[in-house]
Protein backbone atom coordinates (compact mmCIF):
# COMPACT_ATOMS: atom_id res chain seq x y z
CA UNK A 1 0.00 0.00 0.00
CA UNK A 2 1.57 3.66 -1.13
CA UNK A 3 2.37 6.12 1.67
CA UNK A 4 -0.74 8.42 0.90
CA UNK A 5 -3.66 5.70 0.76
CA UNK A 6 -1.78 4.48 4.21
CA UNK A 7 -2.45 8.04 5.49
CA UNK A 8 -5.83 8.11 4.27
CA UNK A 9 -6.96 5.17 5.67
CA UNK A 10 -5.49 6.01 9.13
CA UNK A 11 -7.05 9.55 8.91
CA UNK A 12 -10.60 7.89 7.85
CA UNK A 13 -9.97 5.66 11.09
CA UNK A 14 -8.93 7.87 13.42
CA UNK A 15 -12.52 9.18 14.36
CA UNK A 16 -13.46 4.94 15.16
CA UNK A 17 -10.27 4.69 16.99
CA UNK A 18 -10.99 7.75 19.13
CA UNK A 19 -14.57 6.29 19.88
CA UNK A 20 -13.21 2.46 20.74
CA UNK A 21 -10.89 4.18 23.60
CA UNK A 22 -7.63 5.18 21.69
CA UNK A 23 -6.63 9.17 22.92
CA UNK A 24 -4.39 12.18 21.76
CA UNK A 25 -1.23 12.36 23.83
CA UNK A 26 2.23 14.75 23.09
CA UNK A 27 5.15 12.78 21.04
CA UNK A 28 6.64 10.80 23.82
CA UNK A 29 3.75 8.65 24.19
CA UNK A 30 4.67 4.57 24.92
CA UNK A 31 1.62 3.07 23.39
CA UNK A 32 0.51 4.79 19.81
CA UNK A 33 -1.60 3.31 17.54
CA UNK A 34 0.71 2.95 14.22
CA UNK A 35 -0.47 2.88 10.56
CA UNK A 36 0.79 0.09 7.94
CA UNK A 37 3.70 1.74 8.35
CA UNK A 38 4.32 1.39 11.48
CA UNK A 39 4.34 5.67 12.01
CA UNK A 40 2.25 6.87 14.89
CA UNK A 41 -0.98 8.10 13.75
CA UNK A 42 -1.60 11.68 14.52
CA UNK A 43 -4.90 13.22 15.36
CA UNK A 44 -5.57 16.44 13.29
CA UNK A 45 -3.82 19.02 15.93
CA UNK A 46 -0.62 16.63 15.64
CA UNK A 47 -1.11 14.61 18.71
CA UNK A 48 -0.22 11.05 18.54
CA UNK A 49 -3.44 8.98 18.92
CA UNK A 50 -2.93 6.23 21.39
CA UNK A 51 -4.52 3.00 23.02
CA UNK A 52 -6.54 3.68 25.77
CA UNK A 53 -5.13 1.40 28.17
CA UNK A 54 -1.88 2.62 30.18
CA UNK A 55 1.52 0.98 29.05
CA UNK A 56 4.18 2.62 31.34
CA UNK A 57 7.12 3.87 29.37
CA UNK A 58 10.83 2.42 29.67
CA UNK A 59 12.50 4.22 32.37
CA UNK A 60 14.51 7.16 30.91
CA UNK A 61 18.49 6.76 31.24
CA UNK A 62 19.87 9.19 33.44
CA UNK A 63 22.04 11.80 31.33
CA UNK A 64 25.38 10.87 30.98
CA UNK A 65 27.89 12.75 33.13
CA UNK A 66 29.19 15.30 31.24
CA UNK A 67 32.90 13.97 30.09
CA UNK A 68 35.98 15.83 31.80
CA UNK A 69 37.23 18.88 29.61
CA UNK A 70 40.33 17.53 28.42
CA UNK A 71 43.58 18.27 30.44
CA UNK A 72 45.59 20.77 28.29
CA UNK A 73 48.69 19.54 26.68
CA UNK A 74 51.77 21.48 27.50
CA UNK A 75 54.31 19.85 26.26
CA UNK A 76 55.64 19.20 22.42
CA UNK A 77 58.84 17.48 21.72
CA UNK A 78 60.39 18.16 18.17
CA UNK A 79 63.39 15.51 17.12
CA UNK A 80 66.12 16.15 14.57
CA UNK A 81 68.42 14.31 12.12
CA UNK A 82 71.74 14.19 13.74
CA UNK A 83 73.65 17.56 13.28
CA UNK A 84 71.02 19.10 11.74
CA UNK A 85 68.50 22.32 13.13
CA UNK A 86 66.46 22.11 10.20
CA UNK A 87 62.84 21.78 11.36
CA UNK A 88 61.40 18.73 9.18
CA UNK A 89 57.20 18.92 8.19
CA UNK A 90 56.84 16.36 10.63
CA UNK A 91 58.11 18.80 13.66
CA UNK A 92 56.70 22.02 11.73
CA UNK A 93 53.50 20.07 12.28
CA UNK A 94 54.12 19.42 16.13
CA UNK A 95 55.05 23.37 16.34
CA UNK A 96 51.67 24.24 14.52
CA UNK A 97 50.01 22.64 17.47
CA UNK A 98 51.84 24.11 19.92
CA UNK A 99 51.28 27.81 18.21
CA UNK A 100 47.68 26.64 17.91
CA UNK A 101 46.98 25.71 21.34
CA UNK A 102 48.80 28.85 22.75
CA UNK A 103 46.78 31.33 20.00
CA UNK A 104 43.24 29.45 22.01
CA UNK A 105 44.43 31.01 25.51
CA UNK A 106 45.76 28.03 26.34
CA UNK A 107 49.21 29.51 27.57
CA UNK A 108 50.39 32.74 28.19
CA UNK A 109 54.13 32.03 28.06
CA UNK A 110 56.13 29.26 26.06
CA UNK A 111 59.39 27.89 26.68
CA UNK A 112 61.80 26.23 24.39
CA UNK A 113 64.68 24.28 25.20
CA UNK A 114 66.93 22.66 22.75
CA UNK A 115 68.66 19.11 23.23
CA UNK A 116 71.88 16.90 21.72
CA UNK A 117 72.77 13.60 21.95
CA UNK A 118 76.51 12.81 22.96
CA UNK A 119 77.95 12.43 19.50
CA UNK A 120 80.23 15.79 18.84
CA UNK A 121 82.34 18.14 21.40
CA UNK A 122 80.13 19.34 24.48
CA UNK A 123 80.86 23.08 23.19
CA UNK A 124 79.86 22.39 19.74
CA UNK A 125 76.73 20.67 21.13
CA UNK A 126 75.77 23.65 23.15
CA UNK A 127 75.53 25.60 19.97
CA UNK A 128 73.47 23.13 18.48
CA UNK A 129 71.20 22.70 21.10
CA UNK A 130 70.84 26.77 20.78
CA UNK A 131 70.35 26.68 16.77
CA UNK A 132 67.48 23.70 17.19
CA UNK A 133 65.53 26.30 19.92
CA UNK A 134 66.14 28.64 17.67
CA UNK A 135 64.48 27.21 14.33
CA UNK A 136 61.44 26.34 16.71
CA UNK A 137 61.06 29.56 17.64
CA UNK A 138 61.37 30.77 14.04
CA UNK A 139 58.60 28.28 13.48
CA UNK A 140 56.16 29.89 16.17
CA UNK A 141 56.52 32.70 15.17
CA UNK A 142 55.83 31.70 11.70
CA UNK A 143 52.66 29.60 12.95
CA UNK A 144 51.26 33.74 14.54
CA UNK A 145 52.94 33.64 18.61
CA UNK A 146 53.70 36.83 19.54
CA UNK A 147 57.57 36.57 19.86
CA UNK A 148 57.81 38.21 23.16
CA UNK A 149 56.03 35.39 24.96
CA UNK A 150 58.88 32.92 23.76
CA UNK A 151 62.26 32.05 25.50
CA UNK A 152 64.88 29.40 24.11
CA UNK A 153 67.85 27.87 25.71
CA UNK A 154 70.00 25.40 24.83
CA UNK A 155 71.49 22.64 26.93
CA UNK A 156 73.80 20.19 24.97
CA UNK A 157 74.07 16.73 26.14
CA UNK A 158 72.80 17.62 29.80
CA UNK A 159 69.03 15.65 30.43
CA UNK A 160 68.97 13.03 27.89
CA UNK A 161 65.56 11.04 27.32
CA UNK A 162 67.75 8.07 26.71
CA UNK A 163 71.10 7.65 28.44
CA UNK A 164 73.85 6.72 26.60
CA UNK A 165 78.06 7.11 27.18
CA UNK A 166 79.23 9.91 25.39
CA UNK A 167 79.74 9.55 21.65
CA UNK A 168 76.29 7.67 20.84
CA UNK A 169 74.25 9.08 18.01
CA UNK A 170 70.88 8.91 20.08
CA UNK A 171 67.99 10.16 17.75
CA UNK A 172 65.69 10.58 21.18
CA UNK A 173 68.50 12.88 22.83
CA UNK A 174 68.32 15.50 19.51
CA UNK A 175 65.62 16.94 20.32
CA UNK A 176 63.91 20.69 21.22
CA UNK A 177 61.11 20.90 23.71
CA UNK A 178 58.53 23.21 23.77
CA UNK A 179 56.66 23.85 27.31
CA UNK A 180 53.65 25.90 27.45
CA UNK A 181 53.12 27.83 30.48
Amino acid sequence: MNRRVTVLLAALALPMVMASGAQAQEADNCNPVVDGTRDPVRSSSGLVVSNSFAVPCPAAEAPAEAAPAPEMRTEYLVFFDWDRADVTPTADAIIQDAAEAVASGQATRVSVSGYTDTSGPTNYNIGLSNRRAEAVRDRLIAHGVNPAVISTAGFGESNLRVPTPDGVREPQNRRAEIELQ
